[in-house]
């Protein structure tokens, strides 16, 4: 094996550096993306819950008017 020199050790500080930028972006990108669709997830479950209280209205509303 070669002894390291100075540019291959330059060189090695580099791409170990780019690396580690590299993973960091990942990293960043996909914690954006997980609370992305945490936010979609938790609105989609307010419209259903929203959906299933106006349900229940319009239910409560055709049994009263079956009562007359």
């Amino acid at each position: 094996m070669k002894p390291l020199t100075d540019k291959t050790v330059k060189q090695l500080i580099f791409f170990n550096l780019f690396l580690s930028v590299a993973l960091f972006g990942c990293f960043l990108y996909f914690a954006v993306v997980f609370k992305r669709g945490m936010e979609w997830n938790r609105d989609l479950h307010n419209r259903q819950d929203q959906l299933e209280y106006e349900l229940s209205m319009v239910k409560a509303r055709v049994d009263g008017n079956k009562m007359r």
